[in-house]
């Protein structure tokens, strides 16, 4: 846009082509020579009939960028060529149904509580309730490819058992317009997850990955992938965006807006996503989460042989990274989930983020009192 206010970029590739793409460089009042050498390219390869992608791989200011492939050239022999990684797409949530639907998602009766989880005690003089502020939806195709099979594997799995014991969970009715419908014989559902500033984009991009568990937080149910079912919970990962500037989120402002400078001030940002929780494990609190071979090796010592819990975890309590044999079959448990009375959430592990989960919404909330 110059001046006059905005142009379509075909009628600008046209006018180039009359003009010339100096002289239209010249009108648009751009004086900077680096961004003229690139303004001029992009007018160049528009003139060649490059594409345009409403969305930019590179984190930059602009909302678009031109691909430099055309119509007219050869594509490369499919024996010699290698599938090149699909991009992320995120695409702002326009629809009232769809809005209204994570708005209700959103809600919690619980936040605001201080729990030992919480990062950032803001506002001070506490909150009250969490406020839907922008959504939009995540498109990364080959990670959805990963998760779809990771599903039909699971389901395999839950057959040879006869099938699992049903999970039960706050979004078991949530319908949201445009996406499937929950796979309840793999208990599917819609949880949330909070990553860090520093990883959120990537997390979107390549899926949530296990291996990096307790790289930030504890890891008191194993080391896997972290999960709440009320927002509440999730909301007690959050850190602060506070606008314009805060160099936290420089890469997310350049993303998700056009002109960083319009991103939203005091805001909070989570991930929605499909869990396929499967033939889960499930413990009424964290202690036998936190029981491992040496617990269990220091209460024989002591004698204390009664009630001596089973280990959760693989390899009898040693590897945390995964969970225990299904009683008389040949996988683990899928997931583990932890009903705590003390804190009145329910928590979800899974130990292969890639294959079970895959963020489908990134939220932007407010904290309100």
């Amino acid at each position: 846009h110059g001046d006059d206010g905005f142009c379509k970029l075909d009628d600008l590739a046209e006018a180039a082509r009359q003009e010339g793409t100096d002289k239209i460089l010249e009108e648009l009042g751009v004086k900077k020579m680096g961004d003229k050498a690139r303004l001029k390219k992009g007018l160049e390869l528009l003139m060649g009939g490059a594409a345009v992608t409403p969305v930019s791989e590179q984190e930059n200011s602009h909302g678009y960028w031109l691909q430099t492939t055309t119509a007219g050239e050869a594509a490369a022999p499919a024996a010699t060529a290698e599938k090149a990684p699909t991009t992320l797409q995120l695409r702002r949530v326009g629809n009232a149904a769809l809005l209204s639907a994570l708005v209700a998602c959103v809600d919690s009766q619980k936040v605001g509580r201080g729990g030992r989880d919480q990062k950032e005690r803001w506002p001070e003089e506490g909150y009250t309730s969490l406020q839907l502020v922008a959504a939009w939806q995540v498109e990364q195709p080959d990670n959805l490819d990963q998760y779809r099979a990771g599903v039909k594997k699971m389901r395999q799995e839950c057959l040879r058992a006869g099938g699992a014991p049903p999970v039960t969970g706050a979004f078991d009715d949530v319908r949201l317009p445009g996406q499937e419908d929950l796979r309840r014989e793999v208990n599917e559902s819609f949880l949330w997850h909070t990553p860090s500033p520093a990883s959120i984009l990537a997390v979107m991009a390549n899926g949530l990955d296990e291996r990096y568990s307790g790289v930030e937080t504890a890891t008191m149910l194993g080391e896997g992938v972290y999960f709440a079912e009320d927002l509440g919970k999730s909301d007690e990962y959050g850190v602060r965006d506070r606008g314009p500037g805060d160099k936290n989120f420089a890469a997310m402002h350049s993303r998700l807006h056009s002109y960083p400078k319009d991103a939203p001030k005091n805001v909070f940002y989570t991930l929605l996503c499909r869990v396929a929780l499967g033939y889960a494990d499930r413990i009424p609190d964290p202690g036998p989460a936190r029981q491992g071979l040496l617990g269990h090796a220091a209460k024989y010592l002591q004698g204390e042989t009664q009630n001596w819990p089973e280990p959760i975890f693989a390899c009898n309590g040693i590897n945390r990274r995964d969970l225990r044999i299904v009683p008389g079959h040949d996988f683990p448990h899928h997931a583990l989930v932890c009903a705590s009375t003390r804190t009145g959430f329910c928590e979800f592990v899974s130990f292969h983020g890639r294959e079970y989960t895959c963020p489908v919404f990134l939220i932007a909330y407010r904290r309100l009192c």
